[in-house]
């Protein structure tokens, strides 16, 4: 009866550390404080498209679960997006997925313009930034309709409390997800996901506000689906991270340069591997007590099914080794990852560790469903 629905993926931040419920009581209190509530999330659970937010306390009993070790998703939630599917509603969002996070510095003439953009300062509020002079940026896949367009988007904030609108960071004539954003030399990039285009694509931001991103510059256009990738910087050389998309026989390459606009030549250990457990990419990879480690996606038992943690123990112009660090980190036991999810992206933000996922729910909507019966009916014709 799987004609009946399809999967859609939601964005869930979790904060991992002590003193969590008195964290959780102050914000909850800064939540019933603050304007313009409708601008906002829903945080608790999936409610009419149509509808204000009515609730803003986090019911922590739901939201977290007993292990809160790093390589997993047990924490507290402090943020959330859901899919505003609706049953019958005409043009559904179908599809919040694929987080990534990244910060950076606020200066004076910064702090001003995210002011004047409608960012809703910590400071009017409390009185005192508790992230001063850092901002927080959650870019993700937004897209509409079953079979729509992704298209790339950003929210932020000062104090994991009050956010930001919602900007449109990048839309092509194909679809996008896997919004990659970082820092090089002080320039910010972007290296999504263009396999629709059947090439990997990098692009670079107008200015710092990283509310748009223009073209920079293609590293590879051979028609093939080349999917969740990223740039990893070590000893001064740039090693690209991608894949091959397939289901059955994806295939994890490697590539190294000298520099961002310089050629990327194939690694000789690539490909380092051709397994649905662990070829395609989970979110970027990320050092942490030293090491660096790569978030990957399990999709020998489906698509989004599991994640688990693999730690690079070898990187260089000749060299590649990985071994597995942690299998299947997504918590069954919490019910926003129960039919699974593929993302993984740690920061340290405020002295915070943040951690942003997705997970995969059930959609029902009517009119998404007739048409992907449809589809699927045409395709077997």
């Amino acid at each position: 009866m799987g004609f009946l629905y399809f999967s859609s993926f939601n964005i869930n931040l979790i904060e991992k550390g002590e003193n969590l419920e008195e964290r959780e009581k102050s914000e909850a209190i800064e939540r019933e404080k603050g304007e313009n509530l409708e601008e906002r999330v829903k945080i608790d659970a999936i409610e009419d498209g149509e509808e204000r937010l009515k609730r803003v306390k986090i019911e922590a009993s739901e939201e977290r679960v007993e292990r809160d070790e790093f390589f997993s998703t047990g924490g507290r939630c402090v943020y959330r997006l859901m899919a505003d599917t609706g049953l019958f509603k005409r043009d559904p969002v179908c599809i919040l997925a694929d987080p990534f996070l990244f910060k950076k510095s606020v200066e004076k003439s910064d702090e001003e313009n995210s002011e004047k953009k409608g960012v809703e300062s910590s400071e009017k509020s409390t009185g005192k930034s508790e992230a001063e002079g850092e901002e927080l940026f959650l870019f993700y896949e937004y897209q509409c309709k079953r079979y729509g367009r992704g298209e790339l988007r950003m929210r932020k904030t000062r104090d994991l409390v009050h956010w930001s609108e919602e900007w449109t960071v990048l839309r092509e004539d194909f679809h996008l997800s896997f919004p990659n954003v970082f820092e090089d030399n002080g320039e910010y990039y972007m290296i999504p996901e263009t396999g629709a285009d059947g090439s990997i694509r990098l692009y670079k931001a107008t200015d710092e506000s990283l509310t748009n991103f223009r073209p920079y510059r293609t590293i590879i256009k051979d028609g093939r689906k080349w999917a969740d990738s990223d740039i990893v910087k070590k000893d001064g050389k740039y090693y690209l991270f991608t894949s091959i998309y397939s289901r059955k026989a994806p295939e994890a390459r490697l590539f190294v340069a000298d520099s961002l606009d310089g050629e990327f030549k194939e690694h000789p250990c690539s490909p380092y591997s051709t397994s649905p457990a662990n070829a395609r990419n989970a979110g970027r990879i990320f050092e942490h007590e030293g090491k660096l480690f790569r978030p990957v996606q399990d999709n020998t038992k489906g698509y989004g099914k599991q994640l688990s943690i693999m730690e690079i123990t070898a990187l260089s112009p000749d060299s590649y080794s990985e071994t597995l660090h942690r299998e299947h980190i997504l918590d069954a036991g919490d019910k926003f990852y129960k039919r699974g999810g593929h993302q993984f992206c740690p920061i340290t933000f405020a002295g915070r560790t943040i951690i942003a996922t997705d997970g995969k729910q059930r959609n029902y909507n009517i009119r998404e469903n007739i048409n992907g019966y449809c589809h699927h009916l045409c395709k077997r014709g």
